[in-house]
């Protein structure tokens, strides 16, 4: 293999984490099918031996397939298959991709280039980092969803940028798969080793100012375990060398001495840096024991919610990818932590996102896979072909295990990427080098690689039709935001044939036929956008609302389902009200919108219907666990039936637009955000102007324990 070769990790690393594998980029089209394309295309022209391309052995070889198996069958029994089509079609690809990358390194001159390729790019996205902190962190949400949707002249928020990976925590989990592997250009006695030292430098830095627990962790365990492992070979340090005839190299004891001396103050530096990192991270270990960490509470929430659908469907899990469309059915938000409305994409820690997902088999099947993986490397260090970079893969490998408790974005490709590279490396350094330069044995060229071949094409044929329809919904997205309805639905129409089985595309019809398009049919592609994600709130919400405006049966249950998966939210329960003002449980409902929302005062709705809105607040000051003073506060404002008059304004639900965790698109389907405003209720704007109050459900104070009744109205 050329020694240009050795540039292929890098390239791929940078192209991924700058573009088409972070959490922006990756949604777009253009962005995932260049992902899509560099992955298929890097297997096909450098594979790897497929029978076993992580290199386990007879004992271990049929792991990954064991692993697959399991994905394959619990994508078959989960509730929501399309959820997992691209993981299962493409968890071959990871897998086998390691392999790939350790053949771009089977030279020493591709192994120097490579970890050079690799130093460059971890201080390019470092560097960025810092440059993000320096001009205000990261940008605004809404901008942040503005920028991935590609609005013409969208902006990051003023004096501010979007950090790399799209967030600080992908960001640290990226840095510490990859830093290890920057620091290889130090073993160099030329001027490369100053890269070396400025990736390591900048990596450390654009970690800490993200300020991810995880990831500090993570290059702390590093750091100590390199100190240790130094540290363990000072005893034969210093030994006399000797040259082939076995005579003593004058000067030996002194040499030795030295490579000791240094390599004492490695060590200790190295300690010093993993216990500094540990010590920051202090504070936040102490907001978090006395439980005034928002973050690590709102993740108390998300891992409970996978706690509870494990133990449901132990073994198989939900599916791969289901996560993001059934995990509101387990999540019992708490005020003030999680807004209504919220999109949660993942449970924040792999282990129980894989639990969840994929089930104990799952899981054990991983840690299986991970664990054989490392063992095998561990035992070739004796014959190792390049122990440093045996060492950093390895040592990346296990600090991405580290990091990967603070998060479970595996859909961000950027991550997996970098994993993959890090196991690619430690299997460049490991005995299969060393054997096949002894015996100067050439391997089969890829393009003889049969089975390897087959798959990228029937991959790429698999994923041919939903990649078209990402096309087709970006250009309905730019269609829609350019005020080009017709175009906007011809799109999503071809979008919808494409893939059938995803929400997001017949949801956003829907919504684009309810507003003016000037077609029907709207109720019925909203209800089976709600029935294909099954967990997904805002699409049983534009069901039930829309089936509600067309007289569907179905529309009551619809808005049961929607208030049931996102309880927080003020649209179900006002709607259930509407539909049914005079049963006995429209009260409650009512007490339950304007909890949630207290402008609903205002609603027209009221108007006639004052004996409802005194019984509304009746039963608001009844409600438990809400603060006396906010319920004084909302019973003064409450307007008379004189005072309801004067101008309407609407009452909007904002689609993709009502901050960064409510992205629908962006974190349930990873399409691009589409800012929509759908106008609902109608209010007295003077009525309006008068209420100041925010909602109950977005203080800490509130207890969530009654909006989480099985019925919206009980």
């Amino acid at each position: 293999m050329a020694a240009w070769a050795g540039l292929v990790p890098a390239l791929l690393a940078a192209l991924y984490a700058g573009w088409c594998g972070n959490l922006l980029g990756g949604v777009t089209a253009a962005g995932s099918t260049t992902a899509l394309a560099a992955l298929l295309l890097t297997l096909a022209v450098f594979a790897g031996p497929w029978r076993d391309p992580l290199r386990l052995g007879r004992a271990w070889r049929l792991a990954p397939l064991g692993l697959w198996l399991v994905a394959a069958a619990s994508a078959w029994l989960s509730p929501v298959p399309r959820a997992g089509l691209a993981a299962v079609v493409l968890l071959p690809a990871w897998l086998s991709l390691p392999g790939a990358l350790a053949r771009c390194w089977e030279s020493e001159a591709a192994r120097r280039l490579g970890a050079r390729g690799i130093a460059a790019t971890v201080a390019l996205l470092a560097g960025w980092a810092l440059i993000a902190e320096l001009r205000g962190g990261e940008a605004a949400a809404a901008a942040a969803a503005a920028m991935a949707a590609g609005r013409r002249g969208a902006a990051p928020a003023p004096g501010g940028t979007l950090a790399p990976l799209g967030h600080h925590t992908l960001l640290a989990t990226w840095l510490a798969t990859l830093l290890p592997l920057a620091l290889l250009p130090l073993r160099e006695k030329s001027g490369w080793r100053w890269l070396g030292a400025g990736a390591g430098v900048l990596g450390v830095a654009g970690m800490l100012v993200g300020r991810s627990l995880a990831g500090g962790a993570a290059v702390a365990c590093e750091a100590l375990l390199v100190a240790a492992w130094l540290a363990g070979r000072g005893g034969g340090a210093a030994a006399p060398s000797a040259d082939g005839g076995g005579r003593d190299v004058p000067g030996g004891d002194a040499c030795g001495a030295r490579r000791l001396r240094r390599r004492r103050r490695l060590a200790v530096a190295l300690a010093l840096l993993g216990l500094a990192l540990a010590a920051s991270q202090v504070p936040r270990l102490a907001r978090i024991a006395a439980q005034r960490d928002a973050s690590a509470l709102a993740r108390t929430v998300y891992i409970q919610a996978g706690w509870r659908g494990w133990r449901d469907r132990p073994w198989l899990g939900w599916g791969p990818g289901s996560a993001p469309w059934t995990a509101a059915w387990f999540l019992a938000p708490r005020p003030g932590l999680n807004p209504w409305g919220e999109a949660v994409g993942e449970l924040h820690t792999l282990p129980v996102h894989l639990a969840y997902e994929a089930g104990a088999l799952g899981l054990l099947g991983l840690l299986a896979t991970a664990g054989a993986f490392l063992g095998r490397r561990w035992a070739e260090r004796p014959t190792a072909a390049d122990r440093g970079l045996l060492a950093a893969g390895c040592l990346g490998f296990a600090g991405a295990g580290i990091a990967w408790l603070g998060t479970a974005a595996v859909a961000v490709s950027a991550l997996p990427l970098a994993l993959a590279t890090a196991a690619g490396a430690a299997l460049a350094g490991g005995a299969a080098g060393s054997t096949a330069a002894a015996t100067g044995a050439r391997p089969a060229p890829a393009w003889r690689n049969g089975p390897a071949c087959v798959y990228v094409l029937a991959a790429a044929a698999a994923l041919l039709a939903p990649q078209m329809a990402r096309w087709h919904y970006d250009r309905a997205v730019a269609a829609g935001q350019s005020g080009r309805g017709p175009a906007a639905l011809s799109e999503l129409a071809a979008a919808v044939r494409l893939d059938p089985e995803l929400p997001l595309y017949r949801l956003r019809l829907a919504l684009l036929r309810d507003g003016g398009a000037g077609e029907s049919g709207a109720a019925a592609q909203a209800w089976r956008a709600a029935r294909d994600g099954q967990g997904v709130g805002l699409a049983w919400l534009a069901a039930g609302i829309l089936g509600r405006a067309e007289g569907e049966v179905w529309a009551p249950a619809a808005l049961e389902q929607a208030c049931a998966l996102d309880p927080l939210s003020p649209f179900p329960p006002f709607y259930l009200m509407a539909a049914a003002p005079d049963a006995a449980a429209a009260p409650r409902l009512g007490a339950r919108a304007l909890l949630a929302e207290p402008r609903l005062m205002a609603a027209t709705f009221w108007e006639g219907r004052e004996p409802l809105f005194r019984r509304a607040l009746e039963e608001v000051r009844r409600w438990p666990g809400v603060d006396a003073g906010w319920k004084l506060a909302l019973l003064a404002a409450a307007p008379s039936p004189s005072s309801r008059r004067g101008t309407i304004a609407r009452q909007e639900l904002i689609v993709d637009g009502g901050g960064f965790t409510q992205a629908t698109s962006l974190h349930l389907f990873r399409r691009l955000p589409w800012l929509a405003r759908w106008p609902l209720l109608r209010l007295r704007a003077g009525v309006v102007d008068r209420v100041d109050l925010p909602p109950a459900t977005a203080l800490r104070s509130t207890d969530g324990g009654p909006f989480l009744s099985r019925r919206c109205g009980s």
